[in-house]
């Protein structure tokens, strides 16, 4: 298993980028490979040959938009078609008082993404919804000003 704390810390090549992460923040991302490799067993959640390179390919990747957006509290973030949870869940490790609405068409990927929020104690600010997006903005609270904004991979940020 990958000890992300003692990887993350060790490598000046990352860590200079991410210096202010609590530590908190980086047991939350030392727990994702262990949840991510339990669940890509049950459904393939990220693809399997990737797994060995999920924190660069996927955690880092998704945090790469905090360098250039700092995300006041209280921020609402919309993940369209969250997939396997990325950026989501990294990025409400990363922004701890932002709102997180994930959502994504694949009912197993949403389940899995779902019990590892739930797993990582973030599921009081990551919401998760199983639908295609076209019916997302059909929603009061995911609709309107508030989620038209800057545009990151494949999610929207206020």
């Amino acid at each position: 298993m990958v000890n992300f704390s003692s990887f993350y810390l060790s490598s000046n090549k990352y860590y200079k980028y991410f210096p202010n992460l609590s530590e908190k923040q980086l047991e939350h991302f030392e727990l994702l490979f262990p949840l991510y490799t339990e669940w890509n067993e049950k459904i393939n959640v990220i693809s399997r040959k990737d797994i060995d390179n999920l924190m660069l390919h996927h955690v880092l990747h998704s945090l790469a938009i905090a360098k250039f957006v700092d995300f006041k509290p209280g921020t609402e973030i919309l993940d369209v078609g969250t997939g396997g949870g990325f950026p989501g869940l990294a990025m409400a490790i990363a922004f701890p008082q932002a709102q997180l609405t994930l959502v994504d068409s694949v009912g197993r990927k949403t389940q899995a993404v779902e019990a590892m929020a739930t797993a990582l104690g973030l599921s009081d600010r990551v919401q998760l919804r199983c639908e295609r997006v076209e019916l997302t903005g059909r929603h009061g609270q995911c609709r309107g000003r508030q989620y038209q904004g800057r545009c990151h991979d494949q999610a929207m940020f206020v």
